[in-house]
């Protein structure tokens, strides 16, 4: 391929990039660089998103587009309309300011999957799309960073407001727990990352490594218990508690390792073994007894409603697999044996 004519398409989950160059690159003559600031607003259900360029020399071209139903309030250095914008080449530190809605509807139903209080906002990133064009023989690359108004971000999703944040190293991974101010959970930091560090050692995918989690404020409008958000953003009510069968600790930890796909006839596994491992691993610490175990199972037999969702639900037929609970007490917890389904999960996670 022509480099001279080449496109390169450069794809992220937060940012999208297309860059097209006007001569041969091979190495590197710059970098722009682009800060994202998330920013609470005096108005519910309304973020303030700052765009902050830094343009090096060697760029001739630059645009960028903000979300559908945001509203831009401010430029410099930009001009546009309909979504939008191209830089003006007046200065090398252009900026876009705009407002645009945090709270989500949840895709399977009434509640909220995202939610802007007012004086907190648990809200999925907004994207950011840049395209631009350079001139000389190097190329011309793309660096990100984002802030927040007294806030955390993690690789999808953020957290506006006070908080305090826990991260502890667990099985290769690190695991930051954000806990917003003037919360009082259900656990506390120490017995959520206990439970979490267990479950690094569940053979269902490869670890990542970090993961985001946030304990959710209640808010009568979240639609779920729980969300995994991305390949490593979670948030979990903060009612929840690790001595329930159903652990949406664990479930939304369990979903952060599931790198496989699946097809329309075991789209239920997905959830199905989240819900397993959750279960299986709450019984195996002690935190429920046999019978609580088993009926959990059981409940599988008839039907599962998943108590999390990715932003895409994944709702499935009526779950008949192995995990029922068909023996009686004790099963055995040591060994590869303990988990029926630990060695179909971990091929199908190996495949892909």
């Amino acid at each position: 391929m022509n480099r001279r004519l080449g496109l390169l398409v450069l794809l992220s989950l937060s940012v999208v990039v297309i860059a097209v160059p006007t001569a041969a690159a091979d190495s590197q003559a710059g970098t722009i660089s682009l800060e994202q600031e998330l920013v609470l607003t005096p108005e519910p259900g309304e973020i303030e998103v700052v765009l902050r360029f830094g343009i090096p020399d060697a760029v001739t071209e630059l645009s960028t587009r903000v979300p559908e139903r945001a509203t831009v309030t401010e430029t410099a250095g930009f001009e546009g309309a309909n979504g939008k914008y191209e830089w003006t080449g007046t200065t090398g530190s252009p900026t876009l300011s705009y407002v645009v809605s945090a709270n989500r509807p949840y895709d399977g139903g009434g509640g909220l999957m995202f939610v802007d209080a007012g004086e907190w906002a648990l809200i999925e990133r907004p994207k950011t799309a840049v395209r631009w064009r350079w001139i000389g023989g190097e190329r011309v690359a793309l660096d990100r960073t984002t802030r927040t108004d007294s806030g955390v971000a993690g690789e999808r999703s953020a957290f506006l407001g006070d908080h305090a944040i826990d991260a502890r190293a667990a099985g290769g991974e690190t695991i930051t727990l954000v806990i917003p101010a003037a919360l009082s959970p259900a656990e506390s930091p120490d017995a959520v990352h206990a439970a979490l560090e267990d479950a690094t050692d569940l053979r269902v995918g490869g670890r990542n490594d970090r993961m985001f989690v946030v304990v959710a404020p209640s808010d009568e409008r979240w639609a779920l218990r729980g969300l995994q958000f991305g390949s490593s953003d979670a948030w979990v009510r903060e009612d929840s508690r690790l001595d329930d069968p159903d652990n949406v600790w664990v479930h939304e930890y369990v979903h952060s390792r599931q790198k496989f796909e699946t097809d329309e006839e075991v789209r239920w596994f997905r959830e199905g073994s989240a819900a397993y491992y959750a279960a299986l691993l709450t019984y195996e610490r002690g935190d429920v007894g046999f019978e609580t175990f088993h009926d959990r199972l059981a409940r599988g037999e008839r039907s599962l409603t998943p108590t999390t969702s990715s932003p895409t639900p994944r709702r499935g037929p009526a779950v008949r697999t192995t995990t029922r609970a068909r023996s009686s007490p004790p099963i055995s917890t040591g060994g590869s044996g303990s988990r029926p389904t630990a060695s179909a999960t971990y091929r199908t996670s190996s495949a892909r």
